[in-house]
C-alpha cells in the first residue's frame, strides 16, 4: 500500500492511498474469518470444543470488527483522500496502524520522542523480524507504566526491550526528511523528534540500540 505525505501550516499526516487501504482491510478482514471457520472445520473432531470454540470466535470477532471499521472510516478515507496512519498537529498525535484498525489520539504530554528509522530490527529468542520506514511513537516513562502486556496489546502498544512503550505506525522513506522537519516544527520543544539509521530492538539480549543518521547524509535526504 501506497503511502503518502500532506502537511499544512496546523498539521502533517501520513496517510494510504485509499483503495489499496481498503482493499488490504478487506482481505485482513477476510483472512481473520477464514482462519477461525478452518481451524474449527479441522478441530472440531480433534480437540475439546471448549478450547477450540473461544479460540475461533477470537478470530471471528476480529475480522467482522475490521469490516465494521472499514464501513465507519471509508468515508472519511474517501474526504481525506487516504487513510490516515499518522498525524500531528497542536495538541498531540494520532494513529492508526493498519486499515481497519481503531485510530487512537495521545497529547503531547504523554509523549517523550517521535522516531524515524530507516530499518527497525526485532529480536526474539526464534525469530527477528525487520520492518522498513518505521514511524516510533515513545510514550513518557510516566504512561502506562503499571499496564500490563495484555493491556497494552489491546491497545495496539508494545514495550521495546529496555521497557519503553511505543506504539509502531509506518512512514514514506522517500520523504523523511521533509517529515522530520514538519513534526518538528508542530512538537513542543521537550519532545525529542529523531531519525535513526537503524533501531534495534534485541529482547535476547533486553537492550535497545539506536543508530543515528549522520548528520551530512541527514542534509543531503
Amino acid at each position: 500500500m501506497k503511502l503518502g505525505l500532506r502537511r499544512t501550516h496546523e498539521e502533517v499526516v501520513v496517510f494510504r492511498e485509499k483503495w489499496g487501504a481498503f482493499a488490504f482491510g478487506l482481505a485482513l478482514g477476510a483472512a481473520c474469518i477464514a482462519f477461525a471457520i478452518g481451524f474449527y472445520a479441522l478441530g472440531a473432531d480433534r480437540a475439546p470444543s471448549l478450547f477450540i470454540a473461544p479460540f475461533c470466535f477470537v478470530f471471528l470477532t476480529a475480522g467482522l470488527a475490521v469490516w465494521r471499521r472499514l464501513a465507519e472510516t471509508a468515508k472519511s478515507w474517501l474526504a481525506e483522500d487516504g487513510a490516515v496512519v499518522f498525524r500531528a498537529d497542536a495538541k498531540g498525535v494520532e494513529v492508526a496502524p493498519w486499515p481497519g484498525s481503531a485510530s487512537q489520539r495521545f497529547p503531547w504530554p504523554a509523549i517523550s520522542e517521535v522516531a524515524l528509522a530507516d530499518s527497525l530490527r526485532t529480536r526474539h529468542a526464534d525469530e527477528t523480524a525487520y520492518n522498513r520506514g518505521a514511524l516510533i511513537v515513545f510514550f513518557a516513562a510516566g504512561e502506562y507504566a503499571c499496564a500490563s502486556w495484555f493491556d497494552l496489546a489491546r491497545n495496539g502498544l508494545a514495550r521495546s526491550a529496555e521497557g519503553r512503550v511505543f506504539q509502531l505506525a509506518s512512514y514514506p522513506l522517500q520523504v523523511s526528511q521533509e517529515l522530520l522537519e514538519a513534526v518538528r516544527k508542530i512538537a513542543p520543544a521537550d519532545v525529542v523528534v529523531k531519525r535513526y539509521e537503524a533501531v534495534v530492538f534485541d529482547y535476547v539480549k533486553r537492550m535497545d540500540g539506536y543508530e543515528e543518521i549522520s548528520l551530512r547524509r541527514e542534509r543531503s535526504c
